[in-house]
């Protein structure tokens, strides 16, 4: 068996078998939204679903898209929401189906074995972090500038200040 790549995050996915026009056609008389369970993702996007109640049959279905930002993942095996459209037309996918896990109101915090190691952050010709009137800039040449109303350094130990020239003022 072949497989495709995700649009999205380049997971490969085992590809679909073309989808004969009347195997992907909702079955007769479903219409409206049902429970089904991806099948597959072929090799043109669609997104082929069993719908519960519909048999062995495929629903060829596009996804509902709630943000310019939004792109879902659906892999084989996932329970979706699904709206079935009248006979000849395409379903379409409203969503993934999972237990719902209410946000706290304060984040999470993650404990030091839950941190990353090490973090590399990286750009070709600057850098910069901006809140407010704060910024802080890391150029390719070499150069930091850090702009504020009030900068404070700290130090528990010593605080060195080393370089070719120092000027205070």
């Amino acid at each position: 068996m072949s497989s495709i790549d995700s649009k999205s995050d380049k997971t490969r996915y085992p590809a679909a078998a073309p989808v004969s026009a009347s195997a992907s056609a909702p079955a007769a008389g479903l219409t409206g939204v049902h429970s089904g369970r991806v099948v597959a993702i072929a090799p043109d996007g669609d997104i082929l679903v069993q719908v519960e109640g519909a048999g062995d049959q495929l629903t060829a279905c596009d996804f509902l898209q709630a943000s310019s930002s939004d792109c879902p993942v659906f892999a084989a095996g996932d329970e979706v929401l699904v709206h079935v459209g009248p006979p000849g037309g395409r379903g379409c996918v409203l969503g993934a189906k999972k237990r719902y896990n209410p946000a706290s109101s304060d984040p999470p915090v993650a404990s030091d074995t839950e941190l990353p190691e090490h973090v590399v952050v990286q750009a070709g010709k600057s850098l910069s972090l901006r809140c407010g009137e704060t910024t802080i800039k890391i150029t390719k040449e070499g150069k930091i500038l850090i702009k504020g109303v009030d900068i404070l350094a700290r130090a528990k130990r010593t605080h060195r200040i080393k370089g070719g020239t120092v000027a205070i003022n």
